[in-house]
């Protein structure tokens, strides 16, 4: 009895020697001969491959989409700016007579040129003008004939006073009755648009057409402009260096305004103001 007790404990003994012993625990599973993969749902199925698996079923989170940020309030904004920017700076139109008055002003005090015959002095706002010929004026209180070469002009004031200062040396007779005097004259008669009218008409009218050294003019190159003022279309061929008009045609009586001759900051403070003002000559007549 005893060896038989003796037998079966060690075979028992044997038996469990015999029995391998799992490589993996759990949490752990042995998906394949000797390794290991974590198993914590205890389904025979490593965790990672139940993530592959499922991975492609997980549906797209609407938060992720683009549509959804604020976008179109920025672009809106930015399409503002942009057009805002076209009509200011970036119009060509609005930028061929920014360029015209910038150069005028920063280049130019005064004009001297030829306009119908006469010969203009323009500093604003005073202007003299050598007319093309002496010119009879009336007469005096002593009956004695007045004769008028220079007339100056205040743009401003609106006043107009005239002179004989002998020109030319054949007038010097009959410049002697109103030698060193003034005569007030009409201002209307003498008042003709200047260059410098021109540009304000530009600048307060509306743009239509601008093209950068169009064409050549009085061996200058210039700037073709036309733009609406007064019920009128008006054209310019402006100067390009010096932003000066130096013709302009009015669509109302096709009238030419033509400057010829012309020359920049030339004129001198003698060239639009009397040598010597005294009281005026009374005219008779």
């Amino acid at each position: 009895m005893i060896k038989k007790l003796i037998f079966l404990t060690f075979f028992v003994v044997l038996l469990s020697a015999c029995v391998e012993k799992p490589l993996c625990t759990q949490p752990y599973f042995e998906y394949k001969q000797g390794e290991c993969c974590l198993d914590e749902n205890n389904n025979k199925i490593c965790d990672r491959d139940e993530q592959k698996e499922e991975a492609p079923a997980q549906p797209l989170l609407p938060e992720e989409k683009t549509e959804q940020i604020t976008l179109p309030e920025k672009t809106e904004t930015s399409v503002e700016q942009t057009e805002e920017e076209q009509t200011t700076t970036e119009d060509p139109l609005i930028i061929g007579r920014e360029k015209i008055l910038n150069t005028l002003v920063t280049k130019v005090k005064s004009v001297q040129y030829t306009y119908e015959g006469h010969t203009f002095f323009v500093k604003p706002p005073n202007v003299g003008i050598v007319l093309d010929t002496i010119k009879p004026a009336g007469v005096d209180e002593e009956d004695n004939s007045l004769y008028i070469d220079t007339v100056y002009l205040d743009m401003v004031t609106k006043d107009a006073f005239a002179g004989c200062e002998a020109q030319e040396n054949t007038n010097e007779k009959k410049c002697g009755p109103l030698w060193r005097e003034l005569i007030e004259v009409n201002y209307e008669s003498y008042a003709k648009p200047t260059p410098f009218d021109w540009i304000v008409m530009l600048q307060e009218g509306e743009m239509l057409d601008y093209r950068k050294k169009y064409s050549s003019l009085e061996q200058r190159f210039v700037d073709y402009v036309t733009f609406a003022y007064d019920n009128q279309v008006i054209e310019l061929w402006v100067d390009s260096e010096f932003g000066v008009p130096l013709k302009a045609r009015e669509s109302k009586n096709l009238r030419i305004h033509s400057y010829q001759q012309l020359t920049i900051n030339s004129v001198t403070e003698a060239d639009v103001f009397p040598t010597l003002r005294t009281q005026g000559v009374q005219v008779i007549g």
